[in-house]
């Protein structure tokens, strides 16, 4: 059964783990990796650390109080999806294939959320299947934010 948001809660779930496995996976892999992460892995680590920071930061700082921690949590997933996707478009030859896996995962896992945040901008009700994925969505950032990028270094 489909919820407003237009997708099936089971899919929720289902990009979140693909998400999640797919960073663990990758973290796992550069533990067994020899040699420090490549020049263009640091680069592209730099830049969504940066960009991730900045965008945590300035929500802090922003102190819109009209917009509901629920509704904030989702701008940030889709703002880093979009950040995610325009980074990864740069990407070389050089980039693991397996990084690039975990990063196009949490892409989509984060792009999910696009329609969820414009229904919440418009008043609409999010139903709780999107509130609890968005919540646990949140931790795969956390995976990504504390876990995967600085392996690859470039902080």
């Amino acid at each position: 059964m489909l919820n407003q948001e237009g997708m099936a809660g089971q899919e929720w779930e289902q990009r979140r783990e693909e998400a999640l496995d797919a960073v663990l996976q990758t973290v796992a892999a550069l533990a067994e990796r020899p040699g420090p992460p490549t020049a263009e892995e640091q680069r592209i680590s730099a830049e969504l650390r940066r960009t991730l920071e900045a965008s945590i930061e300035e929500r802090r700082l922003d102190g819109d109080v009209t917009a509901s921690p629920l509704l904030e949590s989702m701008q940030l997933l889709v703002h880093v999806g979009n950040v995610i996707d325009a980074v990864v478009d740069t990407a070389d030859a050089e980039m693991d294939t397996e990084v690039l896996r975990a990063l196009n995962a949490v892409a989509a896992m984060c792009a999910a959320y696009q329609e969820p945040v414009r229904a919440q901008e418009q008043g609409l009700p999010i139903s709780r299947t999107v509130a609890a994925a968005s919540h646990r969505s949140m931790g795969v950032l956390a995976y990504l934010r504390f876990e995967l990028l600085p392996r690859l270094g470039g902080g």
